[in-house]
């Protein structure tokens, strides 16, 4: 593969998955089914733009916020005044989501293809 974030083989371009494709701007799949989304328009969507600035999958632990059993697993924190803290999917996505409006959440439901169960798996968040 060249070009940018390509999967699969022998491509060129932008996002591509699959073999031998050339697109630079191809089209998004959402929750397994292809969409009229080009990838560009997606990674410019306020849905992204709300992942990018809200979705906390590392956060710096200041020393003085530690528990006792973060303090004895991360020692070091002595040093540098605190740990980076790595939260699973899961966890950032149940922290996130009950911060959100209904209109944020909503760019998420709203989705093309959107399907419950997949998002659930996904992101441990129930919306049924």
């Amino acid at each position: 593969n060249s070009g940018e974030s390509n999967s699969g083989d022998s491509n060129s371009g932008y996002r591509n998955s699959g073999a031998f494709c050339l697109d630079e701007n191809p089209k998004l799949i959402l929750f397994d089914k292809l969409t009229d989304i080009n990838v560009r328009d997606w990674e410019n969507s306020e849905a992204v733009n709300t992942l990018y600035n809200l979705l906390e999958i590392t956060m710096w632990v200041e020393s003085s916020l530690m528990t006792a059993y973060e303090k004895k697993a991360y020692p070091k924190h002595e040093t540098t005044g605190g740990y980076l803290k790595t939260k699973t999917l899961h966890e950032a996505w149940g922290d996130m989501w009950p911060k959100l409006t209904d209109y944020k959440q909503k760019l998420f439901t709203d989705l093309p293809n959107f399907d419950a169960e997949k998002f659930k798996i996904i992101t441990g968040i129930d919306v049924k």
